[in-house]
């Protein structure tokens, strides 16, 4: 039979468990916000810093690539203005990658009728540059 003691000890020893438990999770889940900020942070930097030309377009959609799933809501008007600029630009790999990303972001918006749309038209920029898709990379 256990004594009072005992069962006191075993609980204080099963809570101090659970807390140093909690208190690893809780670090390793800041430290991977913390990550994605930082870099989010640098993402932002470099495109500020970047003329609004093919190297921006292509770092916007590797940002979006990265991140734009994440925070779709955050991430469409990053999206539709990327789009636009390719499309100014005359940049038709750009546009093509620009399409697909707008066209993951309205997937995981549950807007699929755009989502296919935009899909469908960045593979028929691949298909026309004769460029493997970007999701076969």
């Amino acid at each position: 039979m256990i004594t009072g003691r005992e069962l006191i000890q075993r609980i204080t020893t099963r809570t101090k468990f659970l807390v140093k438990f909690c208190i690893i999770v809780a670090v390793l889940v800041m430290k991977t916000f913390v990550t994605d900020a930082q870099e989010l942070d640098e993402y932002f930097l470099q495109i500020k810093n970047t003329a609004a030309d093919t190297s921006r377009v292509n770092l916007v959609n590797r940002m979006l690539g990265d991140y734009g799933r994440k925070n779709a809501e955050k991430s469409l008007p990053f999206a539709k203005e990327n789009l636009e600029l390719a499309i100014q630009l005359n940049y038709n790999e750009g546009q093509a990658n620009a399409f697909w990303q707008l066209g993951g972001i309205y997937r995981v918006m549950g807007k699929h009728q755009l989502a296919i749309k935009n899909l469908l038209r960045s593979g028929d920029l691949f298909d026309q540059l004769q460029l493997p898709n970007i999701s076969s990379s």
